[in-house]
């Protein structure tokens, strides 16, 4: 089984990250996370953060921040998850 994952504007919950919360082996799994910035939902810091998460659990992470747009999903997010996790 091969596992993909893609992710819109996505952080880690919690006021604190306590990276001891974080365990596991991703396997190399291809992460595309994509995000606007600035965007009021998910601060870029977040979205970094999880970022370093992701790559200290053996994660093949894929970061595309756009910069001055907001929280939303284009086309070209689209495109990219194509290429880079269904292809």
């Amino acid at each position: 089984m091969i596992n993909k994952q893609f992710e819109l504007a996505t952080g880690l919950v919690g006021e604190h990250l306590n990276p001891n919360n974080y365990e596991g082996d991703f396997d190399q799994t291809p992460v595309l996370t994509t995000t606007g910035n600035p965007d009021v939902h998910v601060p870029l810091t977040r979205v970094e953060e999880r970022v370093k998460v992701l790559k200290e659990l053996n994660a093949d992470v894929h970061l595309k921040i756009y910069p001055g747009r907001s929280h939303t999903i284009s086309l070209e997010e689209i495109i990219l998850a194509n290429k880079h996790i269904f292809a």
